[in-house]
């Protein structure tokens, strides 16, 4: 009798693992995709010439860095180029940086210190584009 429950239980038990096997195989895709917790959102804000808000939305992305979100937010029209630190902006809805003036960019309300080509987009937060007067 003790012979008999002892064979059942692992009979049960070597049903259970193949199971489990049998379904981490058939859903892997889904319990391994990470991308489904990338998405972060942010807002972002556009300020023009005399620290007015012109633009204010909150987005989703799956982008690491600032620079890819914004090229693919068609509605803000930017327009980037490379330098040897990267990528700086040089209009945004149709606002161009202009003589004397360049596009410069804050994270939660504090000035970057960090090119948007190598800002690590951070979820929650808050990145604001203000064009202001150089200051020489």
């Amino acid at each position: 009798m003790k012979k008999k429950s002892v064979i059942i239980i692992s009979i049960v038990l070597l049903l259970v693992i193949i199971l489990g096997a049998v379904f981490v195989i058939l859903n892997k895709d889904s319990l391994f995709d990470t991308s489904l917790s990338t998405s972060k959102q942010i807002i972002i804000n556009v300020y023009d010439k005399e620290n007015k808000e012109i633009y204010n939305e909150k987005v989703s992305t799956d982008e690491t860095y600032l620079a890819k979100a914004l090229e693919k937010m068609d509605n803000l029209n930017i327009q980037m180029q490379d330098s040897e630190y990267g990528k700086y902006i040089t209009s945004i809805l149709d606002i161009n940086e202009g003589d004397g003036y360049y596009w410069s960019y804050y994270i939660n309300n504090e000035y970057a210190s960090i090119g948007i080509s190598n800002c690590e987009i951070v979820d929650d937060a808050t990145y604001s584009f203000k064009i202001e007067k150089f200051e020489y």
